[in-house]
């Protein structure tokens, strides 16, 4: 809608800016040129006018500067509220605090509001509200310089992840452990694993053949760890990942097998095999799903239940010591306890279980 007597009351005219693409709800046909113009909802002078050239508008100065500072920015927006985030950019600002998106599929939302967008690209001050700024603005460098620092946060900014605390436990270290995509301290950690493990399977092999086959399957996933860190991760990533599957599902249950006290090597090969079928079996589902479902329940039921319900003290301390590892700490390589990697703690952990 448009009003003959807007050029009265405005001294100066804006020209409209133009969109492409329509709002989904709208019945105009897809390619008409909308033009918006920023103001007042319930002001006929401010709507939007489907003919081409320059509308005049009654905005107030304060409206103008969050015109210019809201207007053509690149954003990404949550469509209706859904949680789909799409980009796009603001093609129009409004009095209610709310703006314009136009997304780059052609879509169109008409209101959105503050918390349902966030600028993407350069850092760009940005105010709560549209209605809500009253800080003032320089329109010629605001949109390009970061905020100052001692300026208040925005919503936005609240919605950023929190800056640890110097000295934290959980703090990464300054300079990050990795040469050329390489890890060398997780190769080192990796190392010690293999020294433990085929130290456990050296002194338990006269005596408990089965759990000796599970650490020397440890200890050969190790190894082939330390090459893939150390040397090539592109060479031995994959035979890494598939040698630390079967240990888990078939090396550690050995262990346990051996403290439950079945000593039948016919049950125990016959175990083991079972064992590996479950690990193939396993494989469509998923990472996902073998992480957090399968390879836990084995673990569990095979393995540290056996060793913590045996009457072997050395059993007991050692599972309680692979527990602190494996569950409390954790194997994630970019995640840091004291400054040192929670996957390197795991590998000493595990190796000092055995």
């Amino acid at each position: 809608p448009t009003n003959t007597q807007s050029s009265k009351k405005s001294k100066s005219s804006t020209k409209a800016r133009s969109i492409q693409s329509p709002p989904r709800s709208s019945s105009r046909k897809r390619g008409e040129r909308i033009l918006f113009v920023a103001g007042p909802q319930n002001d006929p002078t401010s709507c939007f006018s489907t003919s081409s050239g320059e509308v005049s508008t009654p905005r107030s100065s304060k409206n103008d500067e969050n015109v210019d500072l809201f207007l053509n920015k690149r954003v990404k927006a949550n469509w209706e509220g859904k949680g789909d985030w799409h980009p796009g950019y603001i093609s129009a600002v409004n009095e209610d605090g709310t703006v314009s998106v136009t997304y780059d599929d052609g879509d169109f939302e008409a209101s959105v509001e503050r918390k349902r967008f966030k600028f993407t690209g350069a850092k760009q001050r940005i105010f709560l509200d549209a209605i809500e700024a009253t800080d003032p603005v320089d329109d010629t460098n605001e949109a390009s310089e970061p905020p100052p620092k001692s300026s208040k946060s925005s919503k936005s900014a609240k919605a950023t992840k929190p800056k640890k605390k110097a000295g934290s436990l959980f703090k990464a270290p300054k300079k990050p452990a990795f040469i050329k995509g390489l890890y060398p301290t997780v190769a080192v950690s990796d190392l010690f694993n293999v020294l433990g493990h085929a130290a456990a399977a050296y002194l338990v092999s006269s005596v408990a053949p089965f759990a000796s086959y599970g650490f020397a399957t440890v200890a050969v996933a190790a190894a082939v760890g330390v090459l893939r860190f150390g040397f090539s991760e592109d060479m031995f990533a994959a035979t890494n990942g598939d040698l630390a599957d079967y240990a888990a599902f078939v090396g550690l249950p050995m262990v346990g097998y051996e403290f439950a006290g079945l000593d039948s090597m016919i049950s125990g090969w016959l175990f083991c095999g079972l064992l590996t079928m479950f690990e193939v079996f396993t494989r469509p589902f998923g990472e996902k799903i073998r992480n957090g479902v399968f390879k836990p329940l084995v673990n569990v039921l095979f393995f540290v239940l056996p060793c913590a319900l045996s009457n072997n003290v050395s059993a007991q301390v050692g599972i309680a010591v692979f527990v602190i590892g494996a569950v409390l700490i954790g194997p994630e390589r970019e995640k840091f306890l004291a400054g040192v990697r929670r996957e390197n703690w795991f590998h000493y952990f595990i190796a000092l279980a055995a």
